[in-house]
């Protein structure tokens, strides 16, 4: 008997692919730049978007184990996108940066904790079992 997928398993795995191989692009560009920072954070600028891609893609397959590498990989990712939000916010470069740098990590910042509390609610756990 094939598992019923909901929309929002759907929906959710779906945009978190996406956003991992962007993310996973531009980390892997920013990780080899000259100017990166120390190798703890060039290593989760690229390891932390594949362990959310191959995550999605199990969660797309209703795998229990991608819930849970889910659970394990997303807090990383959203504490990456907070830092860059906060390095944002009080770095201060220039005043005319374009509002799209703050609410590009923002706005991935918020979809990430929305995804946390949607694959922990019971009824989501259910379609994993």
């Amino acid at each position: 008997m094939e598992k019923k997928r909901s929309v929002g398993v759907t929906r959710y795995g779906v945009l978190l692919l996406f956003i991992s191989f962007f993310n996973f692009v531009m980390g892997f560009g920013a990780a080899m730049s000259a100017g990166s920072p120390d190798t703890l954070l060039r290593l989760a600028l690229v390891f932390t978007p594949i362990g959310l891609g191959i995550s999605s893609a199990g969660l797309l397959l209703l795998k229990d184990w991608a819930r849970y590498l889910f659970l394990i990989s997303a807090p990383a990712m959203y504490f990456s996108f907070f830092w860059s939000l906060f390095e944002e916010i009080f770095k201060q470069k220039h005043l005319s940066e374009p509002i799209s740098d703050y609410l590009i990590p923002l706005g991935y910042t918020v979809f990430i904790a929305s995804a946390i509390y949607f694959f922990t609610r019971p009824k989501v756990k259910e379609q994993f079992k």
